[in-house]
């Protein structure tokens, strides 16, 4: 295996693996181990990996499940998240059978209605019966294969596979409780002062005019009048016949001047002469001042839709993506050293018999984080140093050269210890089969004394190499 340049307790994990690993893509599930690496230790940044492994899950492939304390109110549970054929959206009644490793005997069976969107649907496995999920479902330690079938058919319609990890637990809620009985009426309230008289209305209307009455009775004869005037004169009688011309009289006195008569109308116009010369023209003005400028005028219709261009050519393969089956989880408590102790003695005995990963690659690499909280040495020795590593096994044969993620702790008999290591593996041929675990690299002689150590966690996630687009 390649030696790795040397990685210090407590190295910068994102220092350490962007250079190594492709991580400019998208893939979440990279950025959120970049992350996880630096939030503090034990359970938060593993349970940040997991949760995103679950959320990452295959359609229709594995589910991953939080390795959380069991609350003694809470149902265990299975998440398992899964595609189903012929159902684009709605609900469908589908029958649960989880499986053993060789798929001949069924473990658990349950019933449920799921609800399904874009032919997927998410299912918490055990919440439907009694007590949840069998404690012993796991005993072995080995994956658990489901399969469901929709109601009144006996074909499979799916089968996915689940990795052996610990249970989810579910808060189930109980029956809802009996409504309380209504409580009494409460005293009625004082009456309010009365309110201020408001303001007159306005006058109505006049009424409509009212039918004429009936005419009434003739009145009585009156008296008779006085007298009348005397009449007019009779015209005049007939002319007598003309008498002789008398003498010429002496001439009147002139007569006083008449009065001027009525200015007559106008007479009519004579006719237009004709047009003068073109006078010379006269020198240019000087020029005006510049006018305010006008207001702008309102925008124009938007233009009709250009067409659409054309599709761009299609942009090279991405590099492969993870997913939970990628990824082994490990967690013991109260694991210890005592008596004789071989190097390279694994810390938690059940972590170097989990499952292993299969390199496809000779760039595939391993990103391992690893956490070990209240590390105690008991009985007559006063100290102990530990050689604390990330150990690798190809092949069953454990690997001695230093791969840079490893820590010296000096223990004593006062107080506790805490380890975090983390950091990324490569050198691997296509075909090993490769195993990660915690381990002390030095042999020990614990006479009378015990080392132990209170919670061990490890997360190992197989990075493949990027594909060749």
């Amino acid at each position: 295996m390649k030696k790795r340049p040397s990685v210090k307790y407590r190295a910068n994990f994102q220092g350490a693996l962007e250079p190594r690993v492709v991580l400019s893509g998208v893939d979440p599930l990279i950025r959120t181990a970049m992350l996880a690496a630096e939030v503090q230790p034990w359970a938060p940044r593993h349970a940040q990996i997991r949760n995103l492994l679950h959320t990452q899950s295959k359609p229709g492939g594995s589910a991953s499940a939080l390795n959380l304390s069991a609350d003694p109110s809470a149902t265990p549970v299975i998440v398992y998240r899964g595609r189903i054929a012929g159902v684009t959206s709605g609900e469908v009644t589908l029958t649960f059978r989880v499986y053993d490793r060789s798929r001949t005997s069924v473990l658990f069976q349950e019933t449920q209605t799921v609800a399904v969107s874009r032919r997927t649907f998410n299912v918490s496995l055990g919440s439907a019966t009694p007590g949840g999920i069998p404690p012993g479902l796991y005993a072995k330690g080995s994956a658990r294969f489901v399969t469901y079938t929709r109601e009144g058919s006996s074909r499979v319609s799916g089968t996915g596979r689940i990795q052996p990890v610990n249970r989810t637990y579910a808060i189930l809620p109980g029956p809802p409780g009996a409504t309380g009985a209504a409580g009494p009426i409460g005293a009625t309230g004082a009456s309010g002062p009365n309110g201020a008289n408001g303001q007159n209305g306005l006058d109505g209307l006049n009424g409509a005019t009212g039918a004429t009455g009936a005419a009434g009775e003739l009145g009585a004869t009156g008296a008779i009048g006085a007298t009348g005037a005397t009449g007019a004169t009779g015209a005049t009688g007939a002319a007598g016949s003309t008498g002789a011309d008398g003498a010429t009289g002496a001439d009147g006195a002139t007569g006083a001047t008449g009065a001027d008569g009525v200015t007559g109308s106008p007479g009519v116009d004579g006719a237009t002469g004709a047009t003068g010369a073109t006078g010379v023209t006269g020198s240019p003005g000087v020029d005006g001042a510049t006018g305010a400028t006008g207001a702008t005028g309102d925008p124009g219709a938007t233009g009709a839709t250009g067409a659409t261009g054309a599709t761009g050519a299609t942009g090279a393969a991405g590099t492969g993506g993870l997913n939970a089956s990628d990824a082994i989880f490990s967690a013991a408590s109260n694991a210890a050293y005592t008596g004789i102790v071989s190097a390279y003695t694994p810390v938690d005995s059940a972590s170097a018999t989990a499952t292993t990963f299969i390199i496809q690659s000779v760039g595939d690499k391993i990103f391992v984080m690893g956490d070990i909280n209240n590390i105690t040495l008991t009985g007559l020795a006063s100290s102990q140093t530990l050689n604390l590593a990330m150990v690798v096994e190809i092949n069953g044969t454990v690997q001695t050269s230093p791969n840079g993620i490893q820590t010296t702790v000096a223990l004593t008999n006062v107080g506790t210890f805490q380890v975090s290591l983390s950091g990324v593996i490569d050198g691997f041929a296509a075909g090993d089969i490769v195993k990660v675990y915690f381990a002390n690299t030095n042999a020990m002689a614990l006479v009378g004394s015990t080392i132990t150590f209170g919670n061990v966690m490890t997360t190992a996630i197989y990075i493949p190499a990027p594909a060749v687009g």
